[in-house]
């Protein structure tokens, strides 16, 4: 039942997305600056790496640093993420120019009627993508990459009452994990104060209050 639910989410995900990226290319201007790859030094987080397909924890450094992944490790993970884009890129570059034309009520019925098609070529490419991923990567590496995915997931997981129902936790196993997530959001709180009051120290007087002024106007 839940991977049921899975692949349909994803179907609609992907119908969705396919959607919003191709309307948005309306212009010349737009399908150009779209097709552009990004780039960025290598073990570097952010843009570069979110298209890492399969494995999105990859953008992570400490991930990176976990694997102990080389310069050139990283350089060709990097090339695969953009190869990756490129290829969604084309794909919604292709769906544009077949319904840029049509009214917006046979644009729905279009999507309507590719929707599982979409949805199945985008599985396929990211299970192909994957494999580029898994082949530049060590058997240990791999191996740790899987362990730090399951750890990130089930301790997720292990946040929703619906899956400690299906686990049949207990009582005690409820309470017990309650108090480990009031811990560990203290301990991510106390880490992110120390770490602004040490970043606002690096700050200029005149900075300090010029960053109180835009956090205000943010607030209002």
């Amino acid at each position: 039942m839940w991977r049921g639910w899975l692949q349909k989410a994803a179907a609609a995900a992907a119908v969705v997305a396919l959607v919003s990226l191709a309307l948005g290319q309306k212009n010349a201007a737009d399908r150009k600056a779209a097709s552009k790859p990004l780039v960025g030094p290598p073990g570097g987080g952010g843009a570069p790496w979110y298209g890492v397909p399969g494995y999105a924890i990859l953008s992570l450094l400490s991930v990176q640093k976990e694997l102990g992944l080389s310069q050139q490790q990283k350089q060709e993970l990097l090339d695969i993420a953009s190869q990756y884009r490129k290829e969604i890129q084309r794909s919604w570059r292709q769906q544009w120019e077949i319904i840029r034309h049509l009214s917006p009520a046979e644009q729905q019925k279009h999507w309507a009627a590719q929707r599982d098609t979409l949805a199945r070529r985008g599985q396929e490419r990211i299970a192909a993508f994957r494999k580029k991923v898994e082949a530049v990567l060590t058997p240990q590496q791999l191996q740790r990459l899987k362990e730090i995915d399951f750890r990130i997931r089930a301790a997720a997981m292990l946040d929703n009452p619906a899956t400690l129902d299906r686990l049949d936790a207990t009582p005690e196993q409820r309470e017990q994990l309650r108090k480990l997530r009031e811990e560990l959001q203290e301990k991510i709180y106390q880490l992110q104060r120390q770490t602004f009051e040490e970043s606002f120290q690096l700050l200029s007087p005149q900075q300090q209050e010029k960053l109180r002024e835009m956090a205000t106007r943010q607030q209002g």
